[in-house]
């Protein structure tokens, strides 16, 4: 049976999404001072998040939310319950929201989805760790916190203590294996949740140590 990874088949859905839906303002009631109250977003957007008649200022639902028929048209999946099923793992992995709404049609009653509020990061992170692929480089030294030599105390040998967490250890001795001592001292850190300018920070500590010859 054919399947799709959540990666590929987020790609699919983001879009039909944008493809259904354009930016729109409409008028949601007023404000306590009288003011007319004026919104603006993606039509979903808009019928998720405001209480406002959807078909006649927005749009049919279906119109402009994600259904499993259109996720189906799209792809070689065999059924509408395994879709459903898969679209609902999306919104299980916080990437996809369901709007609640079930509408009647003439080839039944269908879900509605909409792409989760994920910032960039948020969403190329949590794609890449679904699918089981590392996450890019760049978004790790986010998440990873910088230290400097001094952060750190030489215990033994090529062994240093972070200050801050003494269970923590930083070995800068050469390794065993055919890794590079910058490799080598580079995945310790990351291992730790840490980071470093790892050409000056490998250097320091090992001249600290005596091991530079």
């Amino acid at each position: 049976m054919t399947t799709y990874t959540d990666l590929e088949l987020w790609a699919i859905i983001s879009a039909v999404y944008y493809d259904k839906n354009e930016f729109i303002t409409v008028e949601a009631g007023r404000t306590k001072h009288g003011l007319r109250r004026q919104i603006g977003g993606l039509q979903a957007e808009v019928l998720h998040t405001e209480s406002i008649d959807p078909v006649e200022k927005v749009g049919h639902p279906a119109e402009v939310f994600v259904t499993p028929r259109d996720v189906f048209d799209l792809t070689v999946y065999g059924d509408l319950g395994t879709v459903r099923r898969r679209l609902d793992d999306l919104v299980a992995e916080g990437l996809l929201d369901f709007h609640g709404d079930v509408v009647s049609h003439s080839e039944g009653d269908r879900r509605l989805y909409l792409p989760a509020e994920l910032d960039r990061k948020q969403l190329v992170e949590s794609l890449h760790e679904l699918d089981g692929r590392p996450v890019p480089s760049v978004l790790q030294e986010e998440r990873l916190t910088h230290v400097v030599p001094s952060d750190f105390t030489h215990k033994d040998g090529g062994v240093f203590t972070y200050d801050k967490d003494s269970n923590i250890e930083v070995d800068v001795s050469k390794p065993d294996d055919q890794r590079s001592i910058r490799k080598y001292v580079e995945q310790q850190l990351h291992e730790e949740g840490l980071t470093a300018d790892i050409g000056n920070f490998y250097y320091k500590l090992r001249d600290h140590a005596g091991l530079i010859e």
